[in-house]
Parts: C-alpha cells; sequence; structure tokens
C-alpha cells in the first residue's frame, strides 16, 4: 500500500509532465542559440527565469493542445492524461490559469516589461489561434508550419535581446536555425497522420503527405546548413549537417524509423552542440531531466520513456 505522501509525490509529477516538459528544450536552445555566446549581464540565475517564463507561456499552449485533442491523442495512442482522466480537463483547466498569471509575474519580474509583454502576448494569441479555437491553426497544412516557424524566429529574438548591444536583427542566423526547428516541428506531425486524418484534421502531414512533408523538411535542413556556413554557426552546422542523412532517409523510404531517426538526432545534436558553445547548464538539465523521465514513465506506466531507441 502506497503511502498518502508518494501518492501526492505521483500526483506531483502528473501534473508536470503533462505540460510536456520534453518539447522545452527545443524553446531553451533557440533563447540560447540567440544569445549566442555573449555572457549575460545578470546573474545567470535570472536567465533560467527568463527561460522558465517561457516554457511555462508555452506549456499554456500545450496544455490547451492536450484538453482540446483528447480524441486524437487516444487514436494516435499518447499518454493521455485528461482522456484517461489521470488529471480531469476541469483541473486542468484551473492549472492552465494559474500558468498564465505565473508566468506573466515571472516575466514582468525579470524586467523589460515592455519587451516582454508584447512578444509573449503575440505567442499567446498565435498559441490560441493555433490550439484552441475551432479552426485551430494547427489542424491547417500551411499555417501551421508559419506558426511554429515564425515562433522560432521570435524566440531566437528574445535571446538576442538578452546582449547589452544594440539591436540588429540577425536574419540569416535566425533563418538558418528556424528552419532547423521547422524540419523537425512538421516531421513530429508524420506520425500522427493516423489520428488527424480520422479526427478530420488536415495538418501539414496530412494535406502534403510523407513525401510532401519529408521534402520540405529536408529542403529547410539544407538551408540551415547553407546559413551556418555562410555565417561560421558552428553548433548548428554540425547539428543540421550530421540530421541530414536521417532527414534524406526517411524522405526515400519513408518509414517511422527514420522519422524518429531524424526527429531526435537532430533536435539531441542541436541540444548538445548550443550546450557546449554557449551554455553548458543546458547539458546538465538534460541528462537530468531524461534519467527523472524515464523512471518516472518506467515506474508510472511501464514505458520506456524518453527513449533513445528509432523506433519511437
Amino acid at each position: 500500500m502506497t503511502s498518502p505522501a508518494s501518492n501526492l509525490f505521483v500526483k506531483i509529477l502528473d501534473y508536470f509532465f503533462l505540460l510536456r516538459p520534453t518539447l522545452w528544450f527545443p524553446l531553451w536552445i533557440l533563447v540560447l542559440a540567440g544569445k549566442g555566446d555573449y555572457t549575460y549581464h545578470a546573474a545567470s540565475y535570472k536567465l533560467w527565469l527568463l527561460n522558465i517564463a517561457i516554457c511555462g507561456l508555452f506549456a499554456i499552449l500545450f496544455l490547451l493542445n492536450q484538453i482540446k485533442d483528447t480524441e486524437t491523442d487516444e487514436i494516435n495512442d499518447k499518454l493521455h492524461y485528461i482522456a484517461s482522466g489521470i488529471i480531469s480537463k476541469r483541473a486542468a483547466w484551473i492549472y492552465s490559469y494559474i500558468l498564465i498569471i505565473s508566468s506573466i509575474i515571472g516575466v514582468i519580474a525579470f524586467g523589460h516589461a515592455y519587451l516582454w509583454a508584447t512578444l509573449f502576448s503575440l505567442f499567446l494569441i498565435a498559441g490560441i489561434l493555433y490550439s484552441v479555437v475551432p479552426s485551430a491553426w494547427k489542424d491547417q497544412g500551411v499555417p501551421s508550419f508559419l506558426v511554429q516557424f515564425i515562433s522560432g524566429y521570435i524566440l531566437l529574438a528574445i535571446g538576442q535581446s538578452l546582449r547589452q548591444t544594440s539591436f540588429d536583427p540577425e536574419w540569416i542566423k535566425w533563418t538558418s536555425y528556424a528552419s532547423a526547428f521547422g524540419a523537425t516541428a512538421i516531421l513530429t506531425m508524420v506520425p500522427d497522420i493516423k489520428g488527424d486524418l480520422a479526427a478530420g484534421k488536415i495538418t501539414y502531414a496530412v494535406k502534403f503527405g510523407k513525401r510532401g512533408t519529408g521534402v520540405t523538411a529536408l529542403i529547410l535542413v539544407i538551408i540551415a546548413i547553407l546559413g551556418s556556413i555562410w555565417i561560421g554557426e558552428i553548433p548548428l552546422l554540425i547539428a543540421a549537417g550530421a540530421s541530414f542523412i536521417p532527414f534524406l532517409l526517411f524522405t526515400l523510404y519513408l518509414t517511422d524509423r527514420f522519422v524518429f531517426m531524424a526527429i531526435k538526432v537532430s533536435i539531441g545534436l542541436l541540444a548538445i552542440t548550443v550546450g557546449i558553445w554557449y551554455e553548458p547548464i543546458l547539458l546538465i538539465l538534460l541528462v537530468l531531466y531524461f534519467v527523472v523521465a524515464r523512471i518516472y514513465f518506467e515506474k508510472r506506466f511501464r514505458l520506456k520513456y524518453p527513449s533513445l531507441s528509432w523506433n519511437a
């Protein structure tokens, strides 16, 4: 028999993993890439408070997305905390309100309130259009891709704004990283094609099929490689260059094995290279998260997740 304290701890972890923290790492990668090798002028903890606030805002969108997508999550055999009743819809809505208030307070407390309020308002508006409204953009072809691509630009801009220099947009760098981000983002839609079709959702992968999605992703990877060569952005060049083969293999053979290989290699290598070049703390967080998440999902659901395997 489990103790009340043990049950409470498990419930806390349920609410934490409901926010899909695996998806926080791409957000951090882009902010840190935007910051580059500049040493942030304030205490390091403030940089990570900002990153946590950003994740809080995006976590709201991930949460709203899950509230709306309980049907397709079941079809696609995803972890459905809400659909399975582990967390009620009412509790999820209350949770989202708490996150909204907490994130706004965190952003304002960080400073530069007007800048952050403007940028995060754009995130929230785009996120609501993307996930919540009846004609949600994530369920449409091109709009779903554009929102994710533009989000990459905004995250990079936030990172660059941390520097104590004049804010001159680095369009080539932003386009290169946003292309890498977009390539991986649209490929994550491929495993969900079956459920999205059943629910009548026309995502990018549904609209253009596996081949069309693979070709688009491959073109974006090539743009990322060429851009990184042009400006000498070594972290991106290593990650995008090594990712080219998995993306090519998926485009040629269209198998699940290669789609998961492309996703994991691209995100994993970019996290490692950005961590080494710009913020080593990212590597520590990555390893810590992997260990904690692996133990949690194995004990809670008998799942081996996260996994380095190419099969899922």
